[in-house]
């Protein structure tokens, strides 16, 4: 039997969720290219690539970083959402249920997730600007302290 975790990566639209979390990427759901990776100022010229793999999984590559992997890697090493905040984020937006059955809540975004979507927009007047050091700092910190799921290695 697969882990739940597994299984909310393997249904996750990466394209879609790189494009609520960074609007001025280019991203749009359910389609492979090359976007723009906004987190690391790149505004010009896109060379952050999506696409699925033999097994239909979503995979990304950032070819001016050498950054590479699905949607929980995006979330933790670029986002830098800590790993079981965003193992849980994933799990909800698949429509996994809980250990005991319960359904996860829809529409609760990590506290991260809404900081961010909840500041202005580039549409609104403001520039896209990444995450700031110390906020980048505490959630890589977590993320390097944490090993990754057995089925993420």
């Amino acid at each position: 039997m697969q882990d739940p975790l597994t299984k909310a990566i393997e249904l996750t639209d990466l394209p879609a969720l790189v494009s609520e979390l960074y609007p001025e990427s280019k991203a749009k759901p359910n389609t492979p290219g090359a976007y723009l990776a906004v987190w690391r100022g790149n505004t010009s010229t896109p060379a952050f690539s999506i696409s699925k793999n033999a097994k239909k999984i979503w995979l990304y590559d950032d070819k001016a970083s050498g950054d590479s992997g699905n949607a929980y890697s995006f979330l933790t090493e670029i986002y830098g959402m800590a790993p079981k905040e965003a193992g849980e984020f994933l799990m909800q937006r698949a429509g996994i249920p809980n250990e005991d059955g319960s359904v996860r809540e829809k529409g609760v975004k990590p506290s991260i997730v809404a900081q961010i979507l909840a500041e202005p927009t580039k549409k609104e007047g403001r520039v896209f600007e990444p995450l700031p050091d110390d906020i980048r700092a505490k959630y890589l910190e977590r993320v390097t302290e944490s090993p990754k799921p057995a089925s993420l290695k």
